[in-house]
């Protein structure tokens, strides 16, 4: 399997200059915009939670970069870390992508550490 080139936009995939960042200007410049119509209109607003599940209780839970809020379905009140952690593997703003591409990144080091007897 070939190694991906490191100097690669992670969205598009064009060439980067080393030490330009993980993503293109004209990538960054397209999810901002994206971005700022987003934020406008989720202000204070709350995605419900899709297909009851009867007994469960509806928590809420916060992204901490954007501030958008979604409604889990839990049947024992989860701790607000791990609600974060929900938000942000639900939430598509620019923060929260970069963050879950950072959390794939470290299970796949920890899973080639694991490979060599390492973890």
């Amino acid at each position: 399997m070939a190694k991906k080139h490191p100097y690669r936009c992670r969205i598009c995939q064009c060439y980067l200059d080393p030490g330009d960042g993980l993503i293109c200007d004209e990538c960054r410049e397209e999810i901002r915009q994206a971005e700022e119509s987003r934020t406008k209109m989720r202000a204070g607003s709350v995605i419900p939670a899709r297909n009851p599940i009867p007994g469960a209780e509806l928590v809420e839970g916060f992204c901490p970069y954007c501030g958008q809020g979604f409604e889990f379905q839990c049947i024992v009140q989860p701790e607000d870390d791990l609600l974060e952690k929900w938000a942000i593997q639900k939430c598509d703003c620019l923060e929260a992508q970069m963050e879950r591409l950072f959390e794939a990144d470290r299970r796949q080091e920890r899973r080639r550490n694991s490979e060599d007897g390492t973890y």
